[in-house]
């Protein structure tokens, strides 16, 4: 039975593009056989979303990370 875990990227720091790379080469290397990795992008609100692994994969940091309108 596989072990089913969260990979958190993004937020409000300006080290996001960092986040996005880490959370990139995790999934990469995570032992699939032990463990079902669901990539969750936090955008500059802290609000949650389920991004599919191979969009992760086949996507640029600055797909996910642009800043968020605040004013909204």
């Amino acid at each position: 039975m596989k072990l089913k875990i969260g990979i958190f990227f993004g937020g409000k720091s300006r080290e996001r593009a960092w986040s996005f790379a880490a959370a990139k080469t995790l999934y990469l290397y995570l032992d699939k056989k032990l463990f079902d990795a669901v990539p969750i992008f936090l955008d500059t609100r802290m609000q949650m979303f389920l991004v599919n692994a191979t969009a992760l994969l086949k996507s640029h940091p600055a797909d996910f990370l642009h800043p968020t309108n605040e004013s909204q």
